[in-house]
C-alpha cells in the first residue's frame, strides 16, 4: 500500500471490526494494523480480511497475513506431487519451490524420496513464510533440464495453468511455438465457453 491508501485502509479495518462485534481500534491500534500490513496490496488485504471473516477465524492482522499467504503461495505437498525430480526436466515453478527442491536434491539422488519430501516441505514453508512476512510475492522461474524436449511441454503447462505469462515464456520458446501454444490456449478457452453455453 502507500500513503494514498490509508483512509480507505482504516475504514475497511474498522468496517470489519465492527461486523464482528470487536470494538473499533484507537489511533495506535490503527497505526499497528497498517505497519504489518502496509507491504501488502489493499485489494489483497480485502481479500484476505474477506477470507479470515468467513473462515470464521479470529480476525487479526497476523490471521489477514496468513490468509493472504494462503492465496498466493500454493501447498508444499500439491508443489511437490508436480515438481519434476531429475536433473533431465525442465521444472517451472516458484523461487521457493526451487530452492525446496535443490535442498532435497542430495536426497532425491540417494532414493530417498520419503525424506526427500520431509526436507522438500521444511524448506518450502520456511521460505514461503519468509517471502509472506517480507510482503514478496511469487515469482516463477525456469530451470531449463538438460532434456530439451521437456521444455515446450513444461512451458505449455505452467501457461495453461496461469503461472506463467506469454512473456515470460517468449524468452525460452521461438515465435512460433508460443504462437502454437496461445492458439491452443485460446480453443480450450472457447470451447468451454461454448459447453458452458450449452450447460445454461
Amino acid at each position: 500500500m502507500n500513503i494514498d491508501d490509508k483512509k480507505e485502509f482504516a475504514e475497511l479495518v474498522n468496517a470489519a471490526l465492527s461486523a464482528t462485534g470487536r470494538n473499533l481500534p484507537n489511533t495506535a491500534g490503527l497505526t499497528l494494523w497498517w505497519e504489518i500490513l502496509e507491504k501488502w496490496p489493499l485489494d489483497a488485504i480485502r481479500g484476505g480480511i474477506k477470507f479470515v471473516m468467513t473462515s470464521g477465524e479470529y480476525l487479526t492482522p497476523g490471521s489477514v497475513v496468513k490468509a493472504i499467504s494462503n492465496a498466493l503461495w500454493e501447498p508444499a505437498d500439491v508443489v511437490w506431487s508436480r515438481i519434476p525430480k531429475t536433473e533431465q526436466e525442465t521444472v517451472v515453478e516458484s523461487s521457493e519451490a526451487l530452492s525446496a527442491l535443490a535442498a532435497a536434491g542430495p536426497l532425491i539422488d540417494d532414493g530417498d524420496m520419503i525424506a526427500a519430501r520431509q526436507a522438500f516441505i521444511k524448506c518450502y514453508d520456511r521460505q514461503v513464510s519468509h517471502a509472506a512476512a517480507t510482503g514478496s510475492i511469487p515469482k516463477t522461474r525456469v530451470s531449463v533440464g538438460w532434456d530439451k524436449a521437456t521444455l515446450a511441454p513444461a512451458i505449455e503447462q505452467a501457461m495453461a495453468q496461469g503461472r506463467l505469462t506469454a512473456e515470460q515464456a517468449g524468452k525460452y520458446l521461438p515465435a512460433a511455438e508460443l504462437a502454437r501454444m496461445q492458439l491452443s490456449a485460446d480453443r480450450v478457452g472457447l470451447a468451454r465457453i461454448g459447453h458452458d453455453e450449452k450447460a445454461s
